[in-house]
């Protein structure tokens, strides 16, 4: 199975909250390999000194779906 690493930016307000941007950032063929990719991007983060916003969120996502 197909595996996405997905990053979400979301524009929240008191009233509201929307995407504001979406990226696919790679593909993986391994669940474990996503997870640890994503887990890489927050360990970078605390590394530098910095952490990553709360507005941004990853997740790894299965690709689902027939072949052409």
């Amino acid at each position: 199975m197909t595996w996405l690493l997905i990053m979400v930016v979301l524009q929240i307000s008191p009233t509201d909250a929307f995407v504001k941007h979406s990226e696919v950032i790679n593909t993986f063929y391994d669940e474990r390999k996503c997870i640890k990719a994503m887990q890489d991007i927050f360990a970078k983060a605390r590394a530098e000194g910095t952490e990553v916003p709360k507005m941004v969120n990853f997740g790894c996502v299965p690709l689902k779906g027939r072949g052409i």
